[in-house]
């Protein structure tokens, strides 16, 4: 049977192992998400003139059948494709 302090020591450094490593990806990927939304340069910031509009205009009748008609919802699926967690990064960027 495992010490329970054994148990907890071992939870402590995977979890921030993963906090680190997922917080790298998510950081930068954060920021490549807020870049698209504010170029180029003169559109409105997260606009669907925006790269990350037109990116998510172009796939959202794709995926109109599954629920997922808006071109924030659909730009979110393109960056969680990357990493789950990046679909909440990409709408706080988009809705914030």
């Amino acid at each position: 049977m495992p010490k329970m302090s054994g148990v907890l020591l071992q939870t402590r450094e995977r979890g921030k192992e993963f906090l680190h490593k997922a917080g790298t990806i998510i950081l930068l990927a954060v920021v490549v998400v807020w870049a698209l939304s504010n170029l180029p340069p003169g559109v409105a910031p997260g606009s669907s003139d925006s790269l990350i509009g037109r990116i998510g205009s172009a796939i959202a009748p794709i995926l109109k059948p599954a629920g997922f008609g808006t071109w924030q919802a659909a730009a979110a699926l393109v960056f969680g494709a990357v990493a789950k967690e990046l679909i909440v990064g990409t709408l706080g960027v988009l809705y914030g």
